[in-house]
């Protein structure tokens, strides 16, 4: 019987490794963390230098790609484990992004044409460095996730319009980091085998890193996931902060209307076929209360199931099942998000029956934090509620004979996020009901007024055109005159209807516009950029519009 067994107290020995243990994860944690802080900072820092200065977006690109080339000798072999798994799946879906979904963005400002050239020459490089970034050189992913994401930002400059970062944001975070850390541990593991391994180990720091290597490498791996989690936990935490209060979003929120939403917008899968649309939508309000609190308990339960990484894995299915739902439902494609999650699942199905270690997890927990501030993370904070009495923004071409038929979305290739989002007119307008988001409004006042289809106050005065309202129209007709050019160009090149086979966000169902389909593009005149304020019910599976008030703007081509 040792000394500490018959006195009951732990061995001194014992109590010193645990505490050392201890103190070994604390460090690895902060350093994962200041690591993942850094990284915020360098990203803020480069999407403000691209506001500033958006025709040189290619100098942080050529200064990326020098750099990854000085870690070029890092490799997936080297750092097995869950940070190149969740590093490589997130980086192919940047790779797979700019394949399906190209950005092409039309020119109407002409100061920031150098910009515009930028984001149409680089892609080829941007493909190609993916490509070995996906093979075998992870550094490269870090020069490819700034030009996918830049080509969001430059959009307003290009186009006068801002388009969305929702959709791409968070997995272009984990794959730039994850390639980061990847390039930091090759550093430190090359500083130890060389010159510098002297000073390292007198500050004990070679012993340290051999011991949490694994565990470092782990947390980075962990932090990254923490990123995307974070969208679901925040979304939740939104949900129950609406003014309505804690569970108005739970028990009144009419979730199913955003079927009629998606038919507004011309998105919906299922609209060309009434019968199963109304089946759906029937269905969804007959299921909307027990499918209001699964989806908020499965968004909550992200910050606990870290801890559980069986149960994480289940999670992150539901969540995909939960997007496909999406799009079924409401026409939205979260598809790198969907990616997003099948990489999570690829990182960290070999501990599904081992331990993962608790630092690792704490960095997760660290990562989904983190999205608290719109400064580091900025986690998505998806939650509203649905209206159907909204304000409508979309396109019409005019035919040959005088007839107007709409413009799918789509049609705006890379801006058809904007235009389906109302960009090209966001602003509060005089005798029309306020923006409306996709059918979506953060008021419980407004909530509770929607369905009574009021007319708008000022809906049928003359229309008072404001200095903001004249310049903003001015930006339209250029956007849209350049618009029609290119994609007079484009038909000819690709085919008249290329611009559907995209992998948007939200897709335009071709079956919803045979009259714009059959156009030509030649023949039209004019174009008309109409808002209205209409009030949505659904008849059979048939969307009925009630409009309320109507404006429109012309806009000639030839």
């Amino acid at each position: 019987m040792t000394l500490g067994a018959a006195t009951g107290r732990r061995p001194v020995v014992a109590t010193d490794e645990a505490t050392g243990a201890a103190w070994d994860g604390l460090v690895t944690l902060v350093g994962v963390v200041g690591a993942a802080v850094l990284f915020f900072i360098l990203r803020d820092g480069y999407v403000a230098f691209l506001h500033r200065y958006p025709n040189a977006a290619w100098v942080v690109f050529a200064t990326t790609t020098v750099l990854a080339a000085a870690f070029y000798r890092v490799d997936y072999r080297a750092l097995a484990g869950p940070l190149a798994t969740i590093t490589r799946g997130c980086g192919l879906a940047i790779v797979a992004f700019l394949v399906v979904d190209p950005p092409v963005l039309t020119l109407a400002n002409p100061a920031h044409a150098a910009a515009a050239s930028y984001v149409d020459l680089a892609w080829w490089p941007a493909v190609g460095l993916g490509l070995l970034a996906v093979w075998r050189r992870p550094s490269f992913f870090i020069p490819v996730a700034y030009y996918a994401i830049s080509t969001r930002y430059l959009a307003v400059d290009i186009t006068y319009f801002p388009i969305s970062t929702l959709d791409i944001r968070y997995v272009v975070d984990s794959a730039m980091f994850g390639a980061g850390m990847m390039c930091a541990v090759f550093l430190v593991d090359r500083g130890l085998a060389g010159r510098s391994a002297q000073a390292l180990r007198l500050a004990n720091f070679g012993s340290f890193w051999n011991r949490r290597r694994e565990d470092f490498t782990n947390a980075a791996a962990m932090m990254a996931i923490g990123f995307h989690l974070g969208n679901y936990f925040w979304s939740g935490v939104a949900k129950l902060s609406l003014d309505g209060g804690p569970l108005s979003w739970i028990l009144e929120n009419p979730t199913q209307n955003g079927i009629l939403n998606a038919l507004e917008k011309g998105t919906l899968p299922t609209a060309a076929w009434p019968w199963l649309t109304d089946l759906l939508y029937r269905g969804l309000g007959h299921g909307v209360l027990v499918m209001n609190i699964v989806v908020v308990v499965a968004q909550l339960a992200a910050i606990v199931l870290i801890f559980r990484v069986r149960w994480l894995l289940w999670l992150t299915y539901f969540y995909d099942l939960f997007h496909i739902g999406i799009y079924i439902f409401g026409g939205l494609f979260f598809w790198p998000w969907i990616w997003n999650n099948l990489a999570i699942v690829a990182a960290l199905r070999r501990y599904r029956d081992r331990p993962l270690g608790i630092t690792p997890k704490l960095a997760a927990l660290a990562g989904i934090l983190l999205g608290a501030s719109h400064l580091l993370g900025d986690s998505a904070r998806l939650a509203w509620y649905e209206v159907t009495d909204i304000r409508s923004n979309y396109f019409e071409a005019e035919a040959p004979d005088g007839t107007r038929v709409r413009v799918p979305s789509s049609f705006f290739l890379s801006e058809a996020y904007a235009v389906s989002h109302g960009k090209l007119d966001p602003a509060p307008a005089a005798g029309h009901y306020g923006g409306t988001l996709w059918g979506s409004s953060h008021s419980y006042r407004r909530f509770e007024d929607d369905g009574k289809c009021l007319v708008p106050a000022g809906a049928g005065a003359p229309v008072t055109v404001t200095p903001e309202a004249s310049a903003r129209l001015r930006h339209v007709r250029a956007y849209v005159k350049a618009h029609h050019a290119k994609m007079l160009a484009r038909d000819a090149r690709y085919g008249r209807l290329s611009f559907y086979f995209r992998g948007y966000h939200h897709p335009s169902n071709p079956f919803l516009y045979p009259a714009f389909n059959a156009l030509d593009l030649k023949a039209v005149k004019r174009y008309f950029a109409v808002t209205e304020s209409v009030c949505l019910r659904l008849d059979e599976g048939r969307l009925v519009r009630t409009v309320r008030n109507h404006t429109e703007y012309p806009i000639d081509v030839r």
